[in-house]
């Protein structure tokens, strides 16, 4: 519950994700990492074209960024 409190005010821009990775997310109005946080593997994989590759690029980006 603290890193989603801490996340609440980041948003997912900050990760540096490619143009496609990155707009994925945000056409399911998922603009701040505290809400993709909420979002499971699966959730992440239904998002229209969001290939797996996709997702593993967001999941690595925040593992780099803030041990996630």
């Amino acid at each position: 519950m603290e890193k989603q409190m801490t996340f609440k005010h980041v948003f997912i821009n900050q990760l540096k994700l490619l143009a496609r990775t990155y707009n994925c997310p945000r056409r399911v109005d998922v603009h701040m990492i505290s809400n993709l946080l909420s979002y499971s593997y699966d959730d992440l994989m239904k998002i229209n074209k969001f290939k797996k590759k996709y997702v593993e690029q967001v999941l690595e980006a925040l593992k780099n960024k803030f041990s996630i």
